[in-house]
C-alpha cells in the first residue's frame, strides 16, 4: 500500500476556508519532501466548488462527504466519515487545523485507531525515519520539538496562522470519491431539540459583544460581574487558552489561533495580557476595550480604549454606569 498524507479540510461558501488552503499547501509541501501520496477530505454541500479550490494542489484523491440529507451536522457524522476514509487509506500522517471542530475530529480519530496525536504544530520536517514536529507551548512563548518514528501513524493539529501562502501554478485534476454523510446509528451525542439561548450562551463567533476572560480573572469574577456585564450588553463570554486551562471558561469559548476567530463589534479584554496566540483571533474585532492593572501589557497597545486598574474594581463601576443609563432611558 502506498504511504500517504491525509489533509482534513473545512469548506465554506467559496470552496475551502483560508485556513484549509494554507493547511493543504503545507500538506502538499510535505508530500513532495517525503514522496508520500497526498489525499484530502472535506464535507459540505458544494462538491464542485471544493474540488475547484483543491485542483491547484498536487492532490491524488478528494474524499467528499455530502451533507445535503442532514439539516445540521451531528458531531459523529464527520467522525464516522473520517473513520471510513482511514480504514481505506491507513494514512501515515493526518493533518488538521486547530479549529474546535478539527480538534474534536483529531483527538477522537487518534483514540479510535491508536494513533500518535500532537496538537498546536507550527512546523514539520522529515529526517530519515522520523517526522520532526515543532509545536507551540506556553501560549507561543516557547516551542518544543517532537520526533516520531515514521513506523507509527500520526495525527496532528496545526496552527494555520503561521503557515506560508502556498506556491501553486498549474491546475491539476484530482479524482473525487463521494460519500453520503448519515446520522450515526449509535451516536455519542443525540440532538433532542432546539431552544433559544440567553445571549451569554451564544457562540463567540455569533455574538456582537464578547467579554474576554484572561488568566488575571478569578472564577468568582467570571460567574458574577463578567456574566452580569455580558447579559447587560446582550453579549457572551469568551477568553484565552490560559483561562481555559485554569477552568474559568470551557474550551469551546477559547479565542485565538487554537480556538475561534471572532468579528464582534466590541471585545472587553479583562485581565488579558495580549499574547499573539490570543490576539490573532481578534483581527476582525472593531473595538477592543482592555482592562488591565499593567499599563504596559501588549493588549493595551492595540485597544481602542485602555483602562488601567483591577477588573474587580472596574467592572462593578461599569455595571453601575450601564444600569444608570438604562434606568434614565426608561
Amino acid at each position: 500500500m502506498t504511504d500517504n498524507i491525509l489533509a482534513v479540510l473545512e469548506s465554506d461558501t467559496n470552496g475551502i476556508s483560508k485556513e484549509s488552503r494554507l493547511l493543504l499547501g503545507e500538506a502538499d509541501r510535505l508530500s513532495k519532501i517525503s514522496g508520500y501520496q497526498l489525499n484530502a477530505l472535506a464535507y459540505g454541500e458544494k462538491r464542485d466548488t471544493v474540488k475547484t479550490s483543491v485542483d491547484f494542489f498536487n492532490l491524488d484523491t478528494l474524499y467528499f462527504g455530502l451533507k445535503e440529507s442532514l439539516e445540521y451536522i451531528e458531531q459523529d457524522a464527520p467522525l464516522d466519515f473520517l473513520s471510513k476514509v482511514h480504514r481505506e487509506l491507513h494514512p501515515k500522517l493526518t493533518i488538521l487545523s486547530s479549529s474546535i471542530a478539527s480538534h474534536y475530529l483529531a483527538t477522537n480519530i487518534a483514540v479510535r485507531f491508536g494513533y500518535r496525536f500532537i496538537s498546536n504544530c507550527v512546523d514539520f520536517d522529515f529526517d530519515e525515519n522520523y517526522l520532526n514536529v515543532r509545536r507551540s507551548i506556553f501560549q507561543g512563548v516557547a516551542h518544543s520539538i517532537v520526533s516520531i518514528p515514521l513506523s507509527e501513524q500520526i495525527v496532528v493539529t496545526t496552527d494555520c496562522t503561521v503557515l506560508n501562502e502556498p506556491d501553486v501554478s498549474d491546475i491539476k485534476n484530482c479524482s473525487v470519491k463521494l460519500f453520503k454523510l448519515e446520522r450515526s446509528t449509535n451516536p455519542k451525542i443525540r440532538t433532542v431539540g432546539f431552544t433559544r439561548p440567553e445571549s451569554v450562551e451564544l457562540n463567540v463567533e455569533e455574538s456582537d459583544v464578547i467579554i474576554g476572560v484572561g488568566g488575571g480573572a478569578s472564577l468568582q469574577l467570571v460567574e458574577n460581574d463578567m456574566r452580569k456585564l455580558a447579559l447587560a450588553l446582550k453579549g457572551c463570554i469568551g477568553g484565552t487558552r490560559v483561562a481555559v486551562d485554569l477552568g474559568l471558561i470551557p474550551f469551546e469559548r477559547q479565542i485565538g489561533s487554537s480556538g475561534h476567530n471572532v468579528s464582534s463589534n466590541c471585545y472587553f479584554a479583562c485581565g488579558i495580557s495580549g499574547a499573539l496566540h490570543h490576539t490573532s483571533g481578534l483581527r476582525e474585532v472593531d473595538n477592543i476595550i482592555a482592562i488591565n492593572s499593567d499599563e504596559n501589557a501588549p493588549i493595551m497597545r492595540i485597544a481602542k480604549l485602555a483602562i488601567v486598574g483591577k477588573c474587580e474594581d472596574i467592572l462593578p463601576e461599569l455595571l453601575d454606569l450601564i444600569s444608570h443609563d438604562v434606568s434614565e432611558k426608561t
